[in-house]
């Protein structure tokens, strides 16, 4: 018994002994690796820097030049950056550093014919901040990358860059600066509808429309130049939002090339730049139309209006709003805040036991798909009216505007006898509530808009009884038999065969 336990300790204790020179060997290993990376790069004492060996056949510097754009006033490494691309390439390079503005307090940077800093902002002196930055490119290719990088592996860099130049397949090379790996998520625009569809994919193999994460870009200059908005913080992203409309193709280079960036070393300055970072893609969704942002299907987020900023669009003429014109269909923040004022209505009238329906184009949406017709601007809805004193907010709308608990405004139509509910005082994203009496049979009203055919008297029946249709995300009031109701209206077939609206006023 004392023999077996005893051999049971020996062999444990050969066990751990195993182990501990495995993880002991392994150590070596990767000290010897990170020395011999750490000597192939000869330092600058003075700031610290390390440069790669140069070897092979040098960089042509008439192939490239280096755009710099993203960095922070507040924190960077711009005059290393210069030193240290001037040092690997030789003082010849082109490096252009764009900012907005020119920096306040002033960059103290070593500016030469060949290094430069150019603004984007206006100056009467010369032409457009993007113009004339175009003309100062002088190679066949850019390589745009943000304060801080690091060349870790020139050879990769010369092949990266030997390989991208020599096809015509993609439309740029994306290599790695951060310590992640890239992804190819997959990405749509739909201009039509204001909207982007991001889907996260982790792989990076094959060609890809969109590509996230730290990373410098290759990019031809000839392709660069028929980008509409080439320099639009955050650069990467608003490159490929512009790719992925033209169908351009991009490529992940999966050698290594760079060292993981230098970033900010401040706290405070990281926390800023985050928040920056946040705004800067905000206004860049704004700035190309994109009003909706999808990820993964189901989360959204609204860029464009909200309850204390204007609507998406002026006064409607002719009853043709303005994005209609522009080939476009509903801003999808002001559906969900036409949305979200049809359900407060919605649940006020029934509060106060006030009958209603849904009118013209909204019960056309409802009966279609159950939502508002995507380029409609507004929700139509009908009342009986002698309900009307029933509702404590439309009778103080008679008087006055006046705005409830919900902050949404109500007051009478200044057209006619008719009731609008605002999505608030600021934004006008509205509902309108028709007053309807019964005479003889007929429901009618007193105010009559001549250009909507389907404004019109129609018999109570549709109305005895109402019935319920999902509307929205809820059900909520319609006439009964509508489908009937809506081709008298409209005409036949109206439901299944939906026109959209050119310049006519046509549902």
């Amino acid at each position: 018994m004392l023999k077996t336990t005893s051999h049971k300790k020996c062999s444990f204790l050969r066990k751990k002994q195993t182990l501990i020179f495995i993880a002991l060997f392994v150590n070596v290993i990767l000290f010897i690796y990170f020395a011999f990376i750490q000597s192939a790069l000869p330092t600058d004492n003075k700031n610290g820097l390390k440069y790669p060996e140069k070897f092979g056949k040098k960089l042509d510097i008439e192939e490239i030049t280096i755009i710099i754009r993203e960095f922070e006033d507040f924190e960077n490494n711009l005059k290393d950056d210069i030193k240290y691309y001037n040092q690997i390439f030789g003082p010849k390079i082109d490096i252009l550093i764009i900012v907005d503005k020119k920096p306040y307090p002033p960059l103290k940077l070593n500016l030469t014919e060949n290094v430069k800093l150019m603004s984007l902002a206006f100056d009467l002196n010369i032409p457009s901040g993007s113009e004339n930055i175009m003309a100062n490119i002088r190679t066949k290719n850019v390589l745009f990358i943000s304060d801080g990088c690091r060349i870790a592996n020139m050879s990769n860099f010369k092949l990266a860059l030997q390989k991208f130049t020599s096809q015509n397949l993609v439309k740029a090379y994306a290599i790695q600066t951060g310590m992640a790996k890239l992804s190819c998520p997959g990405i749509q625009i739909d201009m039509k509808r204001w909207t982007v569809k991001i889907e996260d994919f982790t792989g990076n193999e094959g060609l890809c429309d969109f590509i996230d994460g730290d990373q410098a870009m290759l990019l031809k200059t000839e392709d660069l130049k028929k980008l509409a908005s080439p320099f639009t913080r955050p650069v990467q992203k608003s490159l490929y939002f512009q790719f992925a409309l033209r169908k351009w193709k991009s490529l992940v280079y999966d050698k290594q090339v760079f060292f993981p960036r230098l970033g900010l070393q401040n706290s405070m300055n990281q926390y800023q730049h985050k928040r920056l970072e946040k705004s800067r893609l905000e206004s860049t969704y704004k700035k190309f139309g994109m009003h909706q942002i999808i990820y993964n299907r189901n989360k959204h987020n609204y860029i464009g209006c909200t309850r204390d900023t204007e609507r998406c669009f002026g006064s409607v003429i002719n009853d043709v709003p303005d994005y209609i014109y522009l080939n476009k269909w509903t801003p999808p923040c002001c559906l969900k805040a036409i949305r979200e004022t049809a359900l407060h209505v919605f649940q006020t009238l029934e509060k106060h036991s006030v009958r209603y329906w849904l009118e013209g184009g909204s019960l056309l949406g409802a009966a279609r798909n159950g939502d508002i017709i995507p380029w409609d601007y507004d929700v139509d809805i009908g009342i009986y009216q002698n309900d009307i004193p029933k509702c404590k907010e439309i009778l103080k709308a008679k008087e006055q505007q006046y705005v409830d608990d919900g902050g949404f405004l109500w007051e009478k139509g200044i057209e006619g006898d008719f009731f609008r509910v605002h999505y608030s005082d600021i934004n006008r994203n509205h509902v309108d509530i028709f007053p309807f009496y019964s005479k003889k049979g007929i429901m009618t009203k007193d105010t009559w808009f001549k250009t909507h055919p389907q404004d019109m008297k129609f018999p109570e029946h549709y109305l005895k009884p109402l019935i319920t249709i999902p509307f929205i995300g809820r059900n909520v009031s319609a006439p009964n038999h509508f489908k009937d109701f809506l081709e008298l209206k409209f005409g036949k077939g109206v439901i299944e065969n939906p026109k959209y609206p050119n310049s006519n006023p046509v549902y």
